[in-house]
Parts: C-alpha cells; structure tokens; sequence
C-alpha cells in the first residue's frame, strides 16, 4: 500500500514491512521514527495476523484476520508509533 511519502508491505507469510518517511510514527516502528530508505519489518506487528493493509499520508491501517482493525501514524493531533487497535 502507497501513503504519500511511505510504503507498507505485507508477504504472503503475513510479515509486514514499511518504508519512507518515518515521521509521526507512520512506519509502525516504535521510538524509531527516521526515514528507512528499505523496506523495514514491523516488528511489533508479528503477532497480529494481518491478512490487509492500507497506507494514508500519515497514518497506516490494518486489518487482522479475526476482523480487528489497527492503525499508527498521524490521527488528528497526536500520534501512534505502534500498531494500535
């Protein structure tokens, strides 16, 4: 899935993945929030079984298998840098 300035990916073994700007926490990696250039494995995602994703300016979106929605990034006016439902 695109964002406007990242890129989150998710593998056929339900590994998630996220690239690009790393600002407001976007990439989903925790206290890490510089740009990654590569792709980049979520970690804190592992154990959510997600099956789909989509990516906004600066939010990303999750949907894990059991129907749970998950989302980081910019909402409103603060910011969640890990997955959070």
């Amino acid at each position: 899935a695109a964002g406007g300035v990242h890129t989150v990916t998710l593998t056929r073994q339900g590994q998630l993945y996220a690239f690009g700007a790393g600002s407001w926490g976007r990439l989903g990696l925790g206290d890490d929030n510089r740009d990654k250039p590569s792709p980049t494995l979520v970690k804190a995602a592992a154990h959510l079984a997600i099956v789909d994703v989509a990516a906004g300016f600066e939010h990303t979106l999750l949907l894990s298998s059991n129907g749970t929605p998950y989302q980081f990034g910019r909402i409103g006016h603060s910011y969640m840098s890990t997955p959070s439902p």
